[in-house]
């Protein structure tokens, strides 16, 4: 509507000959415009808002302006939360509260100021207004208990209890939870409607997830809720029972109380049927039970996943009777993982959950030396890669395509998207941990053609520029275990020369990454691990000059990031070795210089026992060569150095078996 007919329509609803469907439309312009306008237009949005005032004062059929003013009245009351204006959100509220107990459209004012009342709690959380807060809370209380009509009311307060009980089980309060959930239980037990049991579901998941009582008295709980009611599949009542199985379905496993596990599992699968089946979405009520419906499979998913992983240690090529329960329970679950995501292959989260498993079990089976199963396992998860790229365009948390065909809020689809991005992300991020794995593995037996194969997909599956940070941080993990192999081949081939030249370019590509991601102290950790490892290498060809290089950059990288302890430790076992070579070549004066900074590095007070040990080391080196110790000042200051560190309360075995070693091996003659 251009502004011309809106003035004009001003002008008919002033005169009086406006019908009520024309009041209505204009009650709508004005509660958008005062949507519309920047906070800095205060007194514009204020006459929007007298306007709306007349409206809803004046005529017959005053319900959609009545609305409009209140949906107006929470905009301004929001407003001025966010400017820190209490006294303006109280006058919001008396206005809403005035207008609902002068008549007129009470059922639909109740609604509005058990969101006002709702909104001065929140604000007074915001504010830390603790008055403000208290003082909402016990008028929803009251009107909750005290006005059977204030339905609205008790399902406000039903929201604010269950957000308590979700605080008090992330902090770890149980008395807090039992007070809310004491409440939540009773003010389910005045107004049983399906509203408030819902929230109710949502507080006893919360109690389960934060064991704070026995899951199977809180499961029995969530099902007296379900059969309450006839609910749709798809009602947050069974989804929060799926959830709540699901936890304690873990639970269960984690104490080995298999029975209990299967029957939760039963349960869920259950759940999972009556969930399945065409679901019509062509509305907007259908695509919302159908991705409640998708959450119900989701957590059957989840559950079978947690019985794939838990307890791992079983084969997947003809189970025999020796078998016991736990191997044939983890077997049959992924089994049934496989076919559910075959049967809703759109739903990425359940693509996700299926490579969480696989990733978890081919490292099972590697630490069991299965290496035929192992790579059974890599090529499944290739395959379900494959699988996730083709369907990528498809939206999972809708399954027929048509959310934009509703006209879904803007903000929900973009969560959405969010969400799938989010579970895409770590379904590859799990393949490339098994990536990982594999070309480890292919690097401990020496096949270094198949290592530099995986090496290369592995590269072309991370996107350095848009790829997640974790994804980039396992690559620069396969480039320090590549370089590190590029030693193990050196011993076994003759041309050492391609060898040397292949470490180089790792090391050149590892650089490359810290170098882009200087707040990755995992990168800086992989660069200093390989640059370590190099300096080793160089050592025993006895290519000094290179050594001093590396040395250097060890040094540097650690100015760069002083606070990483880790790469500390990696810069003194360098200096350690290298210190070690320059007493072989009798550079007792480098040496020294070297000592001096090994000291130095250790005598922080963020020091911890793995320095002192290379400390220790770097010691007895040197007291190896004093010619006679016992006499000599700087071999006295040594003994004395080595007896201080084995000393300290805080010493490890490890570290005063050095010294007791280093000191009877020095004295051992004389004695």
């Amino acid at each position: 509507m251009s502004e011309g007919e809106r003035e004009e329509l001003r002008e008919r609803v002033a005169s009086g000959a406006a019908t009520g469907e024309e009041r209505d439309r204009l009650a709508v312009i004005l509660a958008r415009a005062i949507r519309e306008r920047d906070d800095a237009e205060l007194d514009a949005i204020e006459a929007l808002i007298d306007e709306l005032r007349v409206l809803a004062s004046a005529g017959s059929d005053r319900t959609s302006c009545t609305d409009a003013l209140a949906g107006a009245l929470l905009d301004a009351q929001i407003r001025a939360f966010e400017r820190g204006e209490a006294a303006d959100a109280w006058r919001r509220l008396d206005e809403i509260r005035a207008r609902l107990h002068s008549g007129g459209t009470p059922d639909l004012l109740q609604d509005r100021l058990a969101a006002a009342l709702y909104n001065m709690i929140r604000g007074g959380e915001l504010l830390g207004d603790l008055a403000m807060r208290l003082a909402a809370l016990e008028e929803l209380r009251t009107r909750s208990y005290r006005d059977p009509s204030a339905a609205a009311c008790r399902v406000a307060l039903a929201e604010l209890l269950a957000d308590e009980l979700a605080r008090a089980a992330r902090t770890d309060d149980p008395e807090r939870a039992g007070r809310a959930v004491a409440e939540l239980e009773g003010l389910h037990e005045f107004d049983p409607g399906v509203a408030i049991a819902r929230e109710y579901a949502r507080g006893l998941r919360e109690m389960i997830a934060a064991e704070f009582s026995r899951p199977a008295a809180l499961l029995d709980r969530l099902r007296t809720l379900a059969a309450s009611f006839e609910l749709p599949s798809g009602d947050p009542i069974r989804v929060r029972l799926a959830e709540g199985l699901v936890m304690a379905h873990a639970s269960a496993l984690r104490t080995d109380e298999e029975l209990l596990a299967e029957s939760l599992r039963e349960q869920l699968r259950e759940l999972c049927t009556s969930a399945r089946g065409d679901v019509a979405v062509n509305t907007r009520a259908g695509l919302r039970g159908a991705r409640a419906r998708a959450a119900i499979i989701r957590a059957f998913g989840q559950a079978l996943h947690d019985a794939a992983v838990l307890g791992l240690g079983f084969e997947f090529d003809g189970l025999d009777s020796q078998v016991g329960s736990t191997t044939t329970r983890a077997a049959r679950a992924l089994s049934e993982l496989r076919l559910l995501v075959d049967h809703h292959e759109t739903d990425a989260e359940l693509r996700g959950q299926l490579m969480s498993a696989l990733f978890q079990v081919h490292r099972n089976t590697i630490e069991r030396d299965d290496d035929e199963a192992a790579e059974l396992l890599q090529a499944e998860a290739d395959a379900l890669l494959t699988r996730d790229d083709a369907l990528q365009s498809t939206d999972d948390a809708d399954p027929e395509g048509r959310a934009r065909l509703l006209d879904a809020p803007e903000h929900a689809t973009r969560g959405r998207a969010q969400r799938a991005h989010r579970v895409r992300a770590q379904l590859r991020l799990d393949h490339l941990r098994m990536l990982l794995a594999t070309h480890a593995r292919a690097g401990d037996r020496g096949d270094w053609v198949r290592a530099e194969l995986l090496l290369t997909r592995a590269r072309n599956l991370v996107d350095l520029a848009d790829s997640p940070l974790e994804m980039v941080e396992v690559l620069g993990q396969m480039l320090v275990n590549a370089h590190v192999d590029t030693g193990a081949a050196n011993d076994e081939h003759s041309d050492q020369r391609d060898q040397h030249q292949r470490a180089r370019a790792l090391l050149l590509e590892l650089r490359e990454l810290a170098k882009a991601h200087p707040h990755s102290g995992a990168l800086q950790l992989h660069l200093a691990t390989a640059l370590f490892n190099a300096h080793v290498n160089a050592g025993r060809r006895r290519a000094s000059a290179q050594a001093d290089r590396l040395l250097d950059d060890l040094e540097r990288l650690h100015r760069d990031h002083p606070g990483l302890l880790e790469l500390r430790r990696r810069l003194v076992m360098a200096i350690v070795n290298h210190h070690g070579d320059t007493l072989e070549r009798e550079d007792l004066a480098r040496a020294s210089e070297l000592l001096d900074r090994i000291r130095a590095l250790v005598g922080t007070e963020d020091a911890d026992n793995h320095l002192r040990m290379q400390l220790a080391m770097a010691l007895g080196n040197n007291l190896a060569h004093v010619e006679d110790p016992a006499n000599d000042e700087q071999g006295q200051r040594i003994i004395n150095e080595m007896r201080v560190l084995a000393a300290r309360e805080d010493a490890p075995d490890a570290l005063r078996t050095l010294v007791l070693d280093e000191l009877s091996d020095l004295f051992a003659p004389r004695q």
